[in-house]
């Protein structure tokens, strides 16, 4: 079997029947499996997933909510497709989609270590060919320096992506330590380090309306777990590895960000003290309605 077509979901009610039909609609007349793993969903996603009947389909639960990239290794190791697409439970493919895949592999003669990355209609990697022009075009196949250099200054959502499995999961898949929000940008990285082949396609094959793992309320909590992700990645390089990506500028900015966001984030009581400082100079029936105020309505989240 070439493909599998993995959806990691949770609490997609509302939206996962859009993601299994496009996937269960594809144009592709060769054999392929589509794998749902619900992580523990709390809304309706099991009664929606219950309603299909299709000998394509196989649908797993997980007995408890993991965090999203150890969902998505999940379901890398119930794949059997010699290639894995992945797509959210929020977003759907294209009909071509596999299609699409499939020709670019063969062209290049089904590559065994290999990531391919589709386009989409939100937060794809469009900006990367205007900013590296000089090194990518849609179609190419790149490697080694290049891919380093282009996955140092980011990543991608795995929707959307195909990977070689077995590869794939010989690098360890996604990084699932402590919700490993970057793991998606540092699988790409890593595989580039191990000497995958990459290939960016100028065809549609999958679309995105918003991302959901990113809330600007929980900015500084989404920052903070970036750079403890970097950090684990650096520490599990080789020296020379580690020489060749500080040549690509990156491990420079890991320095820089640390000075706020290595340390663990304040509690709500120390953010509220240390404003108390800057106020402790005003008459004390002032400061002391300023903290009965921020605490009343919760300021401090």
């Amino acid at each position: 079997m070439l493909f599998s077509i993995l959806i990691p979901t949770y609490n997609n009610g509302k939206t996962i029947r859009n993601a299994v039909d496009s996937a269960l609609m594809q144009d592709y007349q060769s054999e392929y499996e589509v794998i749902v793993v619900n992580n523990a969903s709390k809304d309706n996603t099991s009664e929606v997933l219950s309603r299909y009947n299709d000998p394509r389909l196989h649908v797993y639960t997980n007995k408890e909510t993991v965090n999203i990239y150890a969902n998505h290794n999940i379901a890398l190791a119930y794949a059997k497709g010699d290639y894995v697409v992945y797509c959210h439970g929020d977003d759907r493919l294209l009909p071509n989609a596999l299609s699409i895949f499939n020709d670019h592999l063969m062209h290049y003669k089904y590559p065994s270590k290999y990531i391919s990355l589709g386009h989409s209609m939100f937060r794809d990697f469009s900006s990367w060919i205007n900013c590296y022009d000089h090194l990518l075009s849609y179609n190419m196949l790149f490697s080694g320096w290049t891919g380093k250099r282009i996955f140092a200054s980011g990543g991608t959502t795995p929707s959307g992506t195909c990977y070689s499995r077995e590869s794939f999961i010989a690098i360890g898949g996604f990084d699932e330590t402590d919700g490993a929000y970057e793991s998606d940008w540092l699988a790409f990285l890593k595989a580039a380090f191990e000497g995958f082949e990459f290939s960016i396609l100028d065809r549609m094959v999958f679309v995105r309306e918003y991302a959901s793992t990113y809330v600007d309320s929980k900015r500084d909590e989404i920052m903070h777990q970036r750079l403890l992700s970097q950090q684990r990645f650096i520490k599990s390089l080789t020296p020379l590895q580690r020489e060749e990506l500080e040549e690509l500028y990156w491990a420079y900015d890991i320095d820089e960000w640390s000075a706020f966001y290595a340390k663990p984030l304040p509690t709500k009581e120390e953010r509220l003290e240390a404003l108390m400082q800057r106020y402790k100079k005003a008459p004390w029936k002032i400061w002391k309605l300023l903290k009965w105020v921020l605490v009343k309505y919760n300021i401090w989240k």
